[in-house]
């Protein structure tokens, strides 16, 4: 029976203060310093003849050139289908631009941030595949709550907008953990969480607690760590103040202590473990939205990722209301399938049919950031939901 191989590789890309950040429309000038180190970590997968590479990085998103571009790379490299090729931006704000839309909020997709992650992406890929080790592949679950919080609440004035409480989250904390098969140490770690790393604002780059949760496993365990994106168009970090009343300012405290409560989490996946058995597999495929006005469209980027017989991922290149992820994971009795957003492009928010009822910044005002003439038609809640569910079939 073939072994599964396990390598890794890890690369700093932070750029230059005065690099222009992703995420808010406010900014009107570059960074000012560097909080934390924003960083890439590959993991590469191989079962007999069959491969999988799983990119993580710390910025608002693959766009669609960068992906086509670190595709071409790893599998220049290394031989990898690029259908096999899983890339996963932490969607920090704390970042620089790789997307191709949304230039009014972070200036045009930075080419010398993509040409430093390029290389750095080939040098890591044949890293990885020099440092391939047996290993045993689990999952588990766990859970945090109290450090995100639906960020969609109907004010008296009829305006959407506000923390919470009571709208929908997912606060499981999902982990794929791959320990040595010799000797049982944990070699690495990807986990999932759902909440927007919009923690910080203002003009210091920093991969939010995503980053910080990384950091801390990391020193933990010695293991190399990853953070997987969940489905949370409209979940944010609870930074409210007394009573959930209004939103206040995070912190650089605030995700200290939200990635060593998210790192927590992801040990206590470690006290109990379902063990996997290795299946290599990728397909890509797109779900076409319509919008409401133009009688326009956007190709939606999907791609499954199997790892095991009784583990999938389905990957999603938009900002994934939380709604979709519950559906994905209710879509098999038999197997894990874990739901991502913010994989291999960010076309936009995809909201569902009552987000677009109730209106708001994930139904309409994002539209313009990334260059849509409008919402999209009630129909990409069905449209979606079909194209996951056949895909996971």
């Amino acid at each position: 029976m073939n072994e599964l191989l396990l390598g890794t590789a890890s690369a700093i890309f932070t750029p230059p203060i005065g690099t222009l950040m992703a995420g808010y429309g406010f900014r009107d000038h570059g960074a000012e310093g560097v909080l934390d180190d924003l960083e890439l970590r590959l993991f590469l997968l191989k079962h007999g003849n069959d491969a999988v590479c799983i990119i993580t990085g710390d910025h608002i998103g693959f766009g669609a050139t960068a992906t086509a571009q670190l595709r071409q790379v790893v599998q220049e490299t290394i031989g990898v289908d690029p259908a096999k090729v899983l890339l996963c931006a932490s969607h920090t704000h704390c970042g620089p631009q790789l997307l191709d839309i949304i230039p009014s909020a972070g200036g045009p997709l930075n080419q010398d941030v993509l040409a430093d992650i390029r290389e750095k992406i080939k040098i890591a890929a044949q890293q990885a595949q020099n440092t391939f080790r047996p290993v045993k592949m689990s999952w588990g679950e766990s859970s945090l709550s109290g450090y995100a919080i639906n960020r969609r609440r109907i004010n008296a004035d009829g305006s959407v907008g506000g923390p919470n409480p009571f709208g929908r989250r997912d606060d499981s904390v999902t982990a794929l953990q791959f320990s040595d098969a010799t000797d049982g140490m944990l070699r690495a770690v990807l986990f999932s969480y759902t909440c927007h790393p919009t923690t910080l604002g203002g003009y210091q780059l920093s991969g939010d607690y995503p980053g910080a949760a990384r950091r801390a496993q990391e020193k933990q365990t010695g293991a190399v760590a990853g953070f997987l994106p969940g489905c949370f168009g409209d979940v944010r970090p609870n930074c409210t103040v007394m009573g959930n009343g209004r939103w206040r300012a995070g912190n650089p405290t605030d995700i200290e202590d939200f990635g060593a409560a998210l790192a927590n989490a992801v040990m206590d996946v470690g006290k109990s473990t379902f063990a996997l058995t290795p299946q290599l597999d990728g397909v890509c495929d797109e779900v076409i939205l319509p919008l409401q006005k133009e009688d326009d469209s956007r190709a939606l980027p999907l791609q499954r990722i199997d790892l095991a017989e009784e583990f999938s991922i389905i990957a999603m290149g938009g900002e994934i209301c939380v709604e979709y992820g519950h559906y994905i994971k209710g879509l098999s009795n038999t197997r894990r399938i874990l739901p991502l957003g913010y994989s291999n492009d960010v076309i936009g928010y995809i909201p569902t049919v009552q987000i677009l009822e109730e209106g708001g910044y994930e139904a309409e005002t994002s539209c313009p950031w990334f260059g849509l003439p409008g919402p999209f038609k009630p129909e990409v809640e069905t449209l979606l939901k079909e194209a996951v569910k056949k895909m996971a079939a």
